[in-house]
């Protein structure tokens, strides 16, 4: 799970506060393996096999994907997302906290955890997109029992983005060909993406220019109270209407009624003056209940 939210950050003080409960229920799904004695080497990007998703490959994010739709009354129609032969943008997608690999970080080794969440929550969109998704040396499990523990990892946090900014490097000068792009994350890829929107892509108007969204639910975005940017991010702001682009589209979810208790990570800002971002996936701008179509990925197993 992410601990910083920008490189050479200090961690976030309440996350000692949240995050026990969460080390021990993934601790009780999963046993971390023995810590391994030195990271995997740093990889390579010029090479397809640092990849998850290439386009033009026969990979997970290049075949039909069968979907059902899920409604009120339990799972609904059926379908195939089928993958686009000519897409006028790209997609560049950095996976969540999965990894039960041993060690702070985890290897390059890509396991059924990183293929099972990146079909579940990127494939889909090679409907619409060219997909990128770079295998990377994440913060793994383990790295949360040991930070719950009082253990420092900013280096696990540090080697993990570098392989991020690395990854995208690569994709901006010898993959994109200048094209347009969105940005998807969850979770500790949101805050890998928080990253390199503040370090890379608002420093650069031209790259800027060509980022048309960002999503990134799962990790705060902070604003002013009131804003719409000026917190984690100076230049780019919260999507706040259908259509618009160069944006960004942040929000957590829980359950009606059962709001996260003061102090929790998500949804309350630990800097004074601001606020945690929230944009509605279903029609940006609006703070109303509005109808979102789910769809989901049928082979989950």
């Amino acid at each position: 799970m992410p601990v910083l939210r920008h490189p050479g950050s200090t961690f976030l003080p309440r996350l000692r506060r949240w995050i026990p409960s969460l080390a021990g229920m993934m601790m009780a799904l999963a046993t971390p393996k023995p810590a391994q004695s030195q990271p995997s080497p740093a990889p390579d990007y010029s090479k397809d096999s640092s990849w998850l998703c290439l386009p033009g490959r026969k990979d997970i994010c290049a075949t039909q994907l069968p979907t059902t739709a899920l409604n009120p009354n339990g799972y609904g129609s059926t379908g195939v997302t089928e993958v686009a032969s000519d897409p006028p943008i790209d997609c560049f997608y950095v996976y969540p906290t999965v990894s039960n690999d041993a060690g702070m970080n985890s290897d390059m080794s890509v396991g059924r955890e990183e293929q099972l969440t990146t079909e579940t929550q990127f494939a889909r969109f090679a409907s619409v997109c060219r997909p990128f998704a770079p295998v990377y040396r994440q913060m793994t499990l383990a790295a949360i029992a040991a930070y719950s523990a009082g253990g420092d990892i900013a280096a696990a946090a540090k080697l993990a983005y570098g392989d991020v900014l690395a990854a995208w490097r690569n994709y901006i000068r010898s993959r994109n060909g200048g094209r347009p792009f969105v940005l998807i994350g969850h979770s500790q890829g949101s805050l890998m993406l928080q990253q390199l929107i503040a370090g890379e892509i608002e420093k650069d108007p031209a790259l800027a220019a060509r980022m048309k969204l960002a999503i990134i639910p799962g990790f705060n975005v902070l604003v002013p109270q009131g804003k719409l940017v000026g917190g984690t991010f100076k230049t780019t702001p919260l999507c706040s209407r259908a259509g618009e682009t160069g944006c960004v589209m942040a929000w957590s979810s829980f359950r009606e009624k059962n709001e996260p208790p003061e102090g929790a990570m998500f949804g309350y800002a630990d800097r004074t003056g601001m606020t945690v971002g929230c944009v509605n996936p279903a029609l940006p701008g609006s703070s109303d209940w509005v109808k979102l179509d789910s769809i989901w990925f049928t082979r989950s197993s």
